[in-house]
């Protein structure tokens, strides 16, 4: 991405972008697929800035009613919220924790539940993604789909919005009246009936269909996509000699996974996260991504993430995730903590013990 953050590439052109707000047991449910399976789209020519010239006036400015804005699970709130308004932040249990792939798709099905068919309104009150709000302001959404952590709206006239949260990055939606526009609010949509807010997300950009194909394609298999392909993970996977915990967390190699999903994966197939990825069996990566497509998909019913089984659940949720200190639920060993490319690792060094033979046989998660 650009360094210049005013700037949106279109066609191969610049005309003006938002840029980076920040830097950054098995329970089953059914399957999980927005807009297709589409790992790889046919590329089509590029958009030329001209023919985009049409829509390059800045909308009326929304009224704001006053009402108060309510964001449920963060900080006190005395007053109920009105009746008028349901707001919410659709990220992470853990606002310190990148928003991984779970996420995204409940955001994206959010979206088409919403705002997919109408012609959606959009403008930026911080200013900076103006350009890009006004490109496709008055658009009709087809459809929203996440690929791991990012999302895409593709909108009419080929035109697609690329969101990626990173650290930062949050939606809030409500129904009208809108909520005053406060703080470093990057975009708004809104149709009569619903209104999103966009705020802090490192990727808010218009592109066009070869630009999201170049996107797609540097992302390694989604385990929420039903065309992933676990096999071309571990053709990367097998043959490397970096930690299993750094080739997790590598969305060319595994798209979606993030921090929390990639220790307590680890955990539950007591596999030490420092082993080499080649000293990872084929049958122990086949029933990890088993175990991770039923964790994710999961998460995306639940709209958070637990990984423990029922007879550790009333303690923790998750097994190692920001335990630190903290007693293993299994053995009672202090949960330990190191940085690995500028992320905390935590794992039990006893439920997974450093040598590259221990684990099950079988792969199959006993925790």
């Amino acid at each position: 991405m650009p360094a210049d953050d005013h700037q949106i590439r279109l066609g191969g052109r610049q005309v003006g972008r938002a840029g980076a707000g920040g830097v950054p047991g098995a329970h089953g449910c059914s399957d999980v697929d927005l807009g297709g399976s589409g790992a790889h789209q046919s590329a089509e020519p590029a958009l030329g800035v001209g023919a985009l010239g049409a829509r390059t006036g800045n909308p009326p400015a929304p009224a704001c009613r006053g009402r108060r804005f309510v964001c449920l699970g963060r900080g006190n709130v005395t007053d109920p919220p009105p009746a008028s308004l349901v707001a919410h932040v659709a990220g992470p249990f853990d606002r310190s924790a990148v928003p991984e792939g779970h996420t995204i798709y409940r955001q994206a099905r959010e979206h088409n539940h919403t705002l997919r068919g109408y012609a959606v309104r959009a403008d930026s009150p911080q200013g900076r993604f103006a350009a890009g709000a006004a490109l496709i302001d008055g658009r009709t959404l087809l459809r929203a789909e996440a690929v791991g952590k990012h999302l895409f709206h593709q909108y009419d006239g080929q035109l697609w919005l690329h969101v990626h949260l990173g650290l930062y990055g949050e939606w809030r939606t409500g129904t009208p009246p809108f909520p005053p526009a406060r703080g470093a609010l990057r975009l708004r949509l809104w149709t009569e009936n619903v209104w999103w807010e966009l705020r802090g997300a490192t990727a808010c950009e218009v592109l066009t269909r070869p630009e999201v194909t170049a996107i797609r394609n540097r992302l390694g298999p989604d385990p929420l996509r039903r065309n992933a392909d676990p096999d071309r993970v571990y053709a990367r996977i097998g043959r490397s000699r970096a930690p299993i915990a750094a080739l997790l967390m590598d969305q060319s190699v595994l798209a979606g996974v993030g921090n929390v999903y990639r220790a307590e994966l680890l955990f539950r197939h007591k596999i030490d996260p420092h082993r080499p990825g080649r000293d990872v069996s084929p049958e122990q990566w086949a029933a990890m991504w088993i175990d991770l497509v039923t964790l994710m998909r999961d998460g995306v019913r639940r709209g958070r993430i637990v990984t423990t089984r029922p007879p550790y659940r009333r303690r923790s949720r998750v097994y190692v995730y920001r335990r630190t200190g903290e007693p293993c639920l299994v053995c009672g060993t202090p949960v330990r903590t190191q940085t690995l490319l500028a992320r905390n690792l935590f794992w039990c060094p006893v439920c997974q013990p450093h040598s590259a033979t221990t684990g099950d046989g079988s792969g199959t998660g006993a925790w």
